[in-house]
């Protein structure tokens, strides 16, 4: 298990998510759990990924914010199907 942790004030999550992907393991499987949206930290997470699970909550703001991530997972050229 890697684990990454931003300090109190710290704002930029991109470099501390490449640092923590920079320590994976070439040719072995990983989990990498992003933050819910669109924004930088997620894009960085899931930069270069081979595959894309999107959860949400049952609610139309959850729906709505779905949408949005399917977008972005679509613009990004990772795999994506839809269940």
């Amino acid at each position: 298990m890697i684990q990454g942790r931003l300090d109190i004030g710290v704002a930029m999550a991109p470099p501390l998510i490449r640092g923590v992907k920079a320590h994976l393991h070439d040719g072995l499987p990983a989990i990498l759990d992003a933050p819910p949206g669109t924004s930088c930290p997620v894009i960085a997470t899931l930069r270069d990924s081979d595959f894309v699970l999107l959860v949400t909550e049952p609610t139309p703001f959850g729906l709505h914010d779905l949408k949005l991530a399917v977008e972005m997972v679509r613009k990004s050229g990772s795999p994506l199907e839809s269940l």
